[in-house]
């Protein structure tokens, strides 16, 4: 992955918590810190990270478009082993 990818992803595990991260919310922390100069950039910075199951996309119930990581738990695991 690209810095800019990396970075994206531990936005998402900083600001995601339980209920995830909107996509928009997203997108818009990413424009703020230079790592998207469009939404088709940002897509495609996403990619990577989905394509690899490091971010999972879902609908919530308003139908809306959330993130989540799945760092934390492959981290947590991997210490306790």
């Amino acid at each position: 992955m690209t810095p800019n990818q990396q970075k994206i992803v531990k936005l998402i595990a900083e600001h995601s918590g339980e209920k995830g991260i909107l996509l928009s919310d997203l997108y818009e922390k990413c424009v703020d810190e230079m790592l998207a100069h469009s939404y088709k950039n940002f897509k495609e910075l996403l990619s990577v990270a989905k394509d690899s199951k490091i971010v999972i996309e879902k609908t919530n119930e308003d139908g809306n478009t959330v993130l989540y990581t799945t760092l934390r738990k492959q981290n947590s695991k991997a210490t306790k082993v």
